[in-house]
Parts: structure tokens; C-alpha cells; sequence
């Protein structure tokens, strides 16, 4: 069986798992002695000779003919390729291999062009029909076998991700806020992602020269209480000479802070208005936020980790809380949901009553949400789900992100997705989808004299994805509405343009199939806007042709019985 603890795998990894460049066949040499695969040649053209044809004629322009002089040795005349790996009970470690010399290592990493070099095909093939895996576990982000030549999408058997993996299935534990990388994993390497949290955030303490300044501030204040104007003199001349060599820059009192604090830096005298703004630099110092370590997969967060984080991701959320009469700032509120984060089974919903304010309800949809990340925070699933993985079981899917923007991600351990519906449209795309409504608003008004009264759309979900929601925001634009983006960017709600100062156009939506059953929250959203734009306010002498067409429509049916 074997047992896989830290040291050993450090000193394995140190003496075994290296890959070793050309220009040091000495250490080629010790690998072997140490243990390091060896793999006959002979073996390897075996599979490589089943290559594509095109594929081979690539490798051997770019690497030459089999086995190339990376991590090659012969022994009693026989060829072998080296295979830095070592083996604990029935789990193989070992690094990916270089995707080409150390010099070229760089390089390479994400050439398009540039295929895998034999010694690079040889680990994969061995690892497949000679070692038999059942998977790979790639860690780190991130790898170089996603970034092969090849198709971006939908690779073929020939492309070069292809070829060196086959049909091995590819288990990625991947850090949650790696989209980009992640979605490259998945859609070049196969990938089923299985996320891991970031490390968890607290405030970061001043340190060092940082703690220096802030004493010999207290030690400038005690001096000018004190009346001691030579030694406060001394003070403020060894404040701004640190201040300065920590990057601190003076500027004038008006880019500092808000009214209340631009009033009180200048009070006093010139000293302790720059006094005052060097504390006020250190103070936004002290309150940003800093990573507690690192994160280890599997591991939960602490409690109070798990608090610190809370009050960081929830700030709207709190701030439902505090107008509900929540004290959310208390200590011992805080201190309580942590606590029952400890229980073994997640938080049970606790809805408010029939009777419970629109305020009430929103306090209570808030707490559930805080309630159930904290659980999850205190309850790390990643190796479940890992194992899981390794066993052939379904891994759930779950959100990419930051935490601070988006809580949803946790549990992490799930398969990640590409994007989070919730936030499209993006800014972005509004400001381009408001932009196309108007140039076409335009374009009729100079052909045909007037606005159009209707409009037609076919909305697919490939597109919403695509272009993360352009057309979306053109028929809020030409139904003279808007989306609302909470602080994390979430579209939670869309509102009237008033005074519009135009009609609000008729736009007639063809939805897909695959639109209504994957977006049903864009369904709800349109549906409202559109509610909403027939119940708008009138503008004098300006036609509302969704509330016109409605009604004609409604007359039309009733005159025939519907």
C-alpha cells in the first residue's frame, strides 16, 4: 500500500522528480541512480509510429528523429528515455515534463506552434499503456498540455492535447478564481475542473518601516501636545523622510479622502496637516485586505478566517441586516453564525413569516445566504469531491470567482463553469449593446422620418454567451429600461429611463429552446421589463408603443372571444 507523507514526497521529489536539461546529463545520470523510469525507445516507437502522419513529420522537423537528446541515456546499447517519477502505494508523482529545454522552457510554454518533444510524448505514453493510470491529477496553474498546438475548440484525435493524452480522464483541482485558464483546461485538456478556495483574507497590520511611521507619529502628537516644539520639529522631519522612502507622495489636501476629512487635515498648522495625510495614507495601508497564508486543499477555513472573510463578502448583505435592526457589527452576532458553522449539518432556511416586511424578508434571504457560505467555509469538501472524481461519481458544477465578488463559489470541489450567468449583461456589454440600440434608433430616424414602433429579435444562447449579453441590452435600451448591478456585479434588477425623451419601442423576442431552458433568469428579467415599460409614466407627445401594441393586441383577442 505505502503512505504518502510531507518529507517524502519533498525528498522524492527533490532526488527523482526533476526534469533535468540537456546541458546536465550528469544529473541525468544521478536521476537514474536515484531510481528515475527508465523506457526503451524501442518501446516508444511503438506508439509514436501509430501517430498521425502529419503529426510525426512536426515532431521530428521541430525535434528531430526519435528520441530527440532530451533526458535520453543508453545503457548496454539500448536507448532509454528517462521518466523523472516515483511511486507510493498505487498514486505515481511526477512532474509534467519540460516542454522543451530549460533555455527554450519559457518560450514555449504557450507556443501554438511547437509540438511536445519526444521525451514529453514518451511520459504520456508510458504513463497510459506501460504504468496503466486510470487518471492523471494535473496540479498547479497551470499546466502546459492545454496550451498544445491545436484547435482552440472541439479538438480532433490529431491535435496535439489529443495525441499526448488520448482517452485518459484529466482531474484538475484548479484554484476558483482561474476562469480563463480553467476553461482552457477544460475545453483543450478534457479537464473535469475540481476548484480549490483562495486563501482566505484579513487586514494586513502594519509591519516593519510601516510601524516605524506610525510610532514616531504617536511620537510627533505627544510632542505637540506637549509643547515641545524642537523635538516635534525632529518628529515631522524623520515622518516625511520615512513617509517618502516608503512611496509616499504629497499631494494637495483636496485628493485626500472625503469632505469631513479634507476639513480636518486642514486645521492646525502646515506640520500637522501633512502629519495628518501621511496617517491618513497609512491608514488606507492598514485596512486593505491580505491573504492569511496559503490555502491547503481540503482544508476548511478557520473560524476566524471564516469570520474575517464573512465581513468582507457581505457588505450588502449587512447592510439589509442593520435596517432590519440586525446589529450586524456586534460581535457576538458574528461570533454566533460562525458557531453554528460548526454543526455537522448544514444551516436549516429559516423564511420570514407572510406578515414579515419586504424589509424583513430581504434580512432574512441576506442571513441565509451568510449563514449557508459559513457552513460551507467551515465544511471543505475539495477532496470529496476529488475522490469522487477518481471513483467515476458526478462532480457538481459550481461558479468561477473571487470570493469578495462572488460568494456563490462556495462549496469549492466542484467542476467549474465558464461564466456566471447572473452577471449579464455585463457593464460592458450595456454600454455596447446602448450604443448599437442608438446608432439603429438613428439610422431609421434619417431613412423613415421617425422612431420605429417595432421591433424583432432572436435571442440564442450561444450569442447571450458570446458576447455576455450585448443583445439583451439593446432591447432594454430600445424598451427604455436599464439592469441594475449590485457592488459584486450581479444583475439583480432592471429600472425605467426617465424622462426617456423618446418612444419606447415594441420588441417582439423569439426565444430558443436552449435560451429558456438555460437562462430562465434572463426569461424573468425581460418578462419584467417588459411590465414595466408597458406601465411606464407618459412623456408629453411621446408614443409608448409597448403599452399601444399591448392594448391593440388585448382589444383584438377580446373582440374574438379570447
Amino acid at each position: 500500500e505505502g503512505k504518502i507523507d510531507r518529507q517524502t514526497i519533498i525528498d522524492s521529489m527533490l532526488s527523482v522528480g526533476r526534469n533535468v536539461s540537456k546541458w546536465a546529463p550528469g544529473e541525468v545520470d544521478r536521476l537514474v541512480q536515484k531510481g528515475a523510469v527508465l523506457w526503451p525507445v524501442e518501446k516508444y516507437l511503438a506508439y509514436y509510429d501509430r501517430l498521425p502522419a502529419e503529426a510525426r513529420r512536426r515532431i521530428s522537423q521541430q525535434w528531430g528523429q526519435p528520441p530527440g537528446d532530451i533526458m535520453t541515456v543508453t545503457r548496454d546499447g539500448t536507448q532509454y528515455f528517462v521518466l523523472p517519477a516515483f511511486q507510493v502505494g498505487n498514486i505515481l508523482l511526477a512532474p509534467q515534463p519540460a516542454r522543451a529545454s530549460s533555455q527554450k522552457q519559457t518560450s514555449l510554454y504557450h507556443d501554438p506552434l511547437i509540438w511536445p518533444t519526444h521525451q514529453y510524448l514518451a511520459f504520456y505514453f508510458w504513463l497510459r499503456h506501460e504504468w496503466r493510470a486510470d487518471a492523471v491529477v494535473h496540479l498547479g496553474r497551470h499546466g502546459t498540455l492545454e496550451f498544445l498546438p491545436g484547435k482552440s475548440n472541439g479538438l480532433a484525435w490529431d491535435d496535439a492535447s489529443s495525441v499526448v493524452l488520448g482517452e485518459l480522464p484529466n482531474i484538475y483541482p484548479y484554484i476558483v478564481d482561474a476562469i480563463g485558464e480553467a476553461v482552457a483546461a477544460k475545453r483543450r485538456g478534457q479537464a473535469v475542473i475540481v476548484t480549490h478556495a483562495t486563501p482566505p483574507l484579513t487586514t494586513t497590520a502594519l509591519y516593519g518601516d510601516l510601524a516605524k511611521l506610525q510610532d514616531l507619529i504617536n511620537s510627533y502628537t505627544r510632542a505637540r501636545d506637549q509643547k515641545q516644539s524642537g523635538l516635534q520639529a525632529e518628529y515631522f522631519k524623520s515622518i516625511t523622510k520615512l513617509a517618502t522612502d516608503l512611496g509616499y507622495t504629497p499631494a494637495p489636501a483636496q485628493e485626500h479622502g472625503d469632505v469631513i476629512q479634507r476639513a480636518a487635515e486642514n486645521l492646525g498648522s502646515p506640520r500637522d496637516r501633512e502629519v495628518r495625510r501621511i496617517e491618513h495614507w497609512l491608514a488606507r495601508i492598514q485596512t486593505q485586505s491580505g491573504p492569511r497564508g496559503l490555502h491547503t486543499f481540503g482544508e476548511a477555513y478557520s473560524r476566524q478566517a471564516t469570520e474575517d472573510m464573512l465581513v468582507r463578502m457581505f457588505r450588502d448583505e449587512l447592510a439589509e441586516l442593520r435596517a432590519a435592526g440586525l446589529n450586524a457589527d456586534d460581535e457576538k452576532a458574528w461570533l454566533a453564525i460562525v458557531a453554528e458553522a460548526d454543526s455537522a449539518q448544514p444551516p436549516a432556511p429559516h423564511p420570514a413569516s407572510e406578515a414579515a416586511t419586504v424589509r424583513e424578508r430581504a434580512a432574512a434571504t441576506a442571513r441565509a445566504r451568510i449563514e449557508s457560505t459559513a457552513w460551507h467555509m467551515r465544511h471543505n469538501q475539495e477532496l470529496e469531491f476529488l475522490a469522487r472524481a477518481l471513483d467515476g461519481g458526478f462532480v457538481p458544477v459550481g461558479p468561477p470567482g473571487d470570493p469578495l465578488s462572488n460568494p456563490a463559489i462556495f462549496p469549492t470541489g466542484r467542476n467549474q463553469y465558464q461564466y456566471n450567468p447572473k452577471k449579464l449583461p455585463t457593464r460592458e456589454a450595456w454600454a455596447v449593446g446602448k450604443r448599437m440600440a442608438q446608432q439603429t434608433l438613428d439610422i431609421h430616424r434619417r431613412r423613415h422620418g421617425d422612431y420605429p414602433s417595432k421591433l424583432s429579435v432572436t435571442l440564442w444562447a450561444n450569442t447571450l454567451i458570446r458576447t455576455h449579453g450585448v443583445l439583451e441590452s439593446e432591447i432594454l435600451y430600445f424598451s427604455g429600461l436599464e439592469p441594475v448591478w449590485n457592488r459584486r456585479g450581479d444583475v439583480v434588477d432592471v429600472k425605467l429611463i426617465t424622462p426617456l425623451g423618446r418612444p419606447r419601442v415594441d420588441v417582439v423576442m423569439t426565444v430558443t429552446g436552449m435560451y429558456r431552458d438555460s437562462f430562465p433568469d434572463k426569461m424573468l428579467l425581460l418578462d419584467k421589463a417588459v411590465r414595466l415599460a408597458y406601465d411606464a409614466p407618459p412623456e408629453s407627445g411621446i408614443p409608448n408603443y409597448i403599452h399601444i401594441q399591448t392594448q391593440k393586441i388585448s382589444r383584438e383577442l377580446t373582440g374574438k372571444g379570447a
